[in-house]
């Protein structure tokens, strides 16, 4: 057998093993939150080689230059979600913020092997925020991503199946950080303040007509 025979016999074999093992997409998307609101960003995984996933854990950062948005404490299930990844399989879904809440750690199994990803987006993770600076901050953007928190740590871990334990390879993992954009608050139409005007004036007239 030739020397360029056995290279691309093995090369078909590496990159068959990676297909198997690898691949696995998570991004976190983007918002726009309204100054001194709430709301939230999905974080979604895929794959584009139909990797097996029996368990997953993260850590999040928010990093800006800018202060004021923080992870909610406490945050919210959603493995109720009909696209969670787990949706009906989910052991102990958790997902909680770290004082001084620019942290969060989230995590869950399935719970009793593994499902198959594939290219169509499943949700991972919903991640609660909270704004708390409003008055001098629409336009400031904040960043959110995986695996910023501590540089010995990928951000991103999972097993293939929680029962055989093997881990995927951070350089099977490609995450993606999302953006959030604090927005103006939502200023009520003159139509409606002319209503509650209105409205507070007859109530108003009712409560003297009453009193006389």
């Amino acid at each position: 057998m030739s020397i360029k025979i056995i290279y691309s016999v093995a090369l078909v074999w590496v990159l068959s093993t990676a297909n198997a093992l690898g691949g696995i997409l998570v991004e976190v998307g983007d918002a726009s939150i309204s100054e001194g609101g709430t709301g939230y960003v999905d974080v979604l995984i895929s794959s584009d080689s139909s990797s097996a996933l029996g368990d997953w854990y993260f850590k999040a950062e928010i990093t800006s230059t800018s202060a004021g948005l923080t992870f909610a404490d406490p945050q919210t299930s959603i493995d109720g979600e009909s696209n969670y990844v787990f949706f009906g399989a989910s052991a102990f879904y958790d997902s909680s913020a770290v004082s001084p809440f620019t942290e969060l750690n989230a995590g869950d199994s399935h719970a009793s092997s593994s499902v198959t990803l594939s290219s169509s987006k499943k949700l991972l993770s919903r991640l609660f925020l909270t704004h708390t600076d409003p008055g001098s901050s629409v336009g400031n953007t904040f960043n959110i991503a995986l695996g910023t928190v501590d540089s010995t740590d990928s951000g991103f871990s999972s097993h293939q199946d929680p029962t055989i334990g093997s881990y995927y390879a951070s350089s099977d993992v490609t995450l993606t950080a999302g953006t959030v954009t604090i927005v103006a608050a939502a200023v009520p139409e003159p139509t409606s303040i002319s209503a509650f005007i209105l409205v507070g004036a007859t109530l108003g007239f009712r409560r003297r007509k009453r009193s006389r």
